[in-house]
């Protein structure tokens, strides 16, 4: 027992740091930064993004909670899409800032929701069941990739964001 318990926050924070070590890209930043923001509001809030919704869906839908810092989540939200579809891209200073958005979305959580509450959602067993398929970055050399390295039309981005989180 002593092991899970100490064990999967190591694990957590490990995927972590690997994750914003392969960003080398300033597009891959952005998304890394969007997906610790959707993986802060799942863990405090137990907000999760459905396959269905694009980002900005997602980020609307939260304009309403008032436990959301939700300019900020709208915010990056933009950020992502444009990382991700824009032919051009972001620049180092737009992942910066999107990095700093994610940073304020999980501070903002962090300072609502007790330690006890996250460390109690972070080991449950669900979520390691669950997986790391719902939140998608790109991997590849272009911003139309995801996680497995399969090369997709950046139209196809909300159909494989789906059969990503089913597990196919």
């Amino acid at each position: 027992i002593a092991l899970y318990v100490g064990g999967i926050p190591l694990f957590n924070e490990l995927r972590r740091r690997r994750r914003r070590d392969g960003a080398t890209t300033p597009a891959r930043k952005v998304e890394v930064a969007w997906a610790e923001a959707v993986e802060a509001l799942e863990l405090g809030y137990e907000i999760e993004r459905q396959p269905s919704e694009t980002r900005t869906e997602f980020a609307g839908r939260l304009q309403g909670d008032r436990r959301v810092p939700s300019e900020e989540v709208e915010a990056l939200a933009d950020r992502a899409t444009v990382a991700r579809f824009h032919p051009e891209g972001v620049t180092d200073l737009q992942a910066q800032e999107a990095g700093q958005l994610a940073n304020r979305i999980d501070a903002s959580m962090r300072a609502r929701v007790p330690v006890y509450v996250r460390l109690r959602r972070q080991l449950d067993p669900r979520r390691l069941l669950r997986g790391n398929d719902r939140v998608t970055i790109a991997t590849g050399s272009g911003p139309t990739s995801i996680d497995a390295g399969t090369e997709v039309s950046p139209l196809d981005d909300e159909r494989v964001e789906a059969e990503v989180s089913a597990g196919r």
